[in-house]
């Protein structure tokens, strides 16, 4: 489960020129209490959590995907437009469709 620090490494670190960066930070922690109730019902399967957390308001595929990467830094990734760029473009996922039960074979190519 993503802990305060983790949320504010991916958004400070991460990602701090993402659009609206700041309020996107703010809104994970405020839903904190949520983002844990759905990592701790969906732990054994990445994407089943992606799907659970795609469900969330303010939630999408990078900020879910990035929360996800926050604990788990060692063997997932964080799809946002550069990395799926790049892993497009170096033929290392064959399309950007990382959330239909692709998230943890596509971080594995990666």
């Amino acid at each position: 489960m993503p802990t305060p620090q983790d949320v504010a490494y991916l958004f400070n670190q991460l990602w701090p020129a993402m659009h609206a960066s700041a309020m996107h930070r703010d809104r994970c922690l405020a839903s904190l209490g949520i983002i844990d109730a759905v990592f701790a019902q969906h732990a054994g399967s990445p994407n089943d959590l992606l799907d659970a957390l795609l469900a969330l308001d303010g939630i999408g595929l990078t900020i879910g995907t990035g929360l996800i990467y926050s604990c788990n830094r060692t063997s997932l990734v964080p799809f946002d437009k550069h990395t799926t760029g790049y892993a497009l473009q170096l033929r290392l996922i064959p399309d950007n469709f990382v959330s239909h039960g692709n998230f943890d074979r596509y971080s594995e190519a990666i």
